[in-house]
């Protein structure tokens, strides 16, 4: 992998790192605050309306570099990705192995569920599963997410199978015996795994930029909590934009230094 996507992980581990140990990191006092009695570093309390508290009543400005509500919204990006990565594989990886594997009827009905799922905004579709499902906000964003993205890998994992079918020792597998489960496990799951890490990483920004996008116009994971995009709808832009910007890279980063190195792996160009 390149140094530049050994960089870009490095600052996803500390971004999740951060999330993770966010009560340790982030402080509910503000660094200080100028009140009609006067000036005072870290106060004792914080309260909704304070000039450093965020309207939710999160305090901005935290002893440890940053607001606490950008502490506690990289642990609300970090669960919101695990979750819908998690589902996205959990439905991709054995739906495209099936369809790839068996043909017909799956084929057609996972190609008409990708085009389904393509053709409806993930905004509508997010709308509708929070009003008629009575699902949480968190719940109808991983839900509808992971879906989507989950049909989106089965598709990609059904072209890897195909094309490793064709492969010779796939045939000497076939006439050595291996039942389909055990060409599936020994053969074609290994090689499509690299592209399912890829797809993985791109997965995680998707869900960074319209987590972020959902939050500054309202429709978000909701004020308990906090986000980064929620932030952007208010006066703090830089560090939230920032944070943003800078994890989508690195994302992106990662994903294109894993689709290199699986790409000089193979063989390929």
């Amino acid at each position: 992998m390149k140094l530049s996507s050994r960089v870009a992980l490095c600052v996803l581990a500390t971004i999740a790192l951060v999330g993770v140990f966010a009560d340790v990191l982030a402080s509910p006092q503000p660094l200080m605050a100028r009140t009609a009695d006067g000036f005072f570093l870290l106060p004792a309390v914080t309260a909704p309306g304070h000039v450093f508290t965020a309207a939710e009543g999160w305090a901005v400005w935290a002893p440890l570099r940053g607001a606490s509500e950008l502490v506690y919204g990289a642990r609300t990006l970090v669960l919101a990705s695990v979750l819908s990565l998690t589902l996205s594989l959990a439905i991709g990886v054995p739906l495209g192995a099936v369809t790839g594997t068996r043909g017909g009827l799956f084929d057609a009905l996972l190609s008409r569920s990708v085009e389904l799922s393509g053709a409806l905004p993930t905004l509508v579709v997010l709308i509708l599963a929070r009003s008629f499902a009575s699902l949480s906000a968190l719940s109808a964003f991983v839900l509808v997410v992971g879906t989507v993205r989950g049909l989106e890998l089965a598709r990609l994992v059904r072209g890897e199978v195909l094309r490793v079918q064709g492969q010779d020792f796939m045939v000497a597998a076939r006439a050595l015996g291996a039942g389909s489960l055990a060409q599936l496990r020994r053969h074609v799951l290994p090689h499509a795994l690299g592209p399912v890490l890829v797809s993985g990483a791109l997965t995680a920004a998707y869900v960074v930029g319209l987590e972020a996008a959902l939050s500054f116009v309202g429709l978000g994971l909701g004020p308990e909590l906090p986000s980064w995009g929620a932030l952007l709808g208010r006066h703090f832009a830089l560090a939230p934009a920032a944070a943003i910007s800078i994890t989508t890279l690195s994302l992106f980063m990662v994903a294109d230094g894993l689709d290199d190195a699986l790409s000089a792996r193979r063989g390929r160009p």
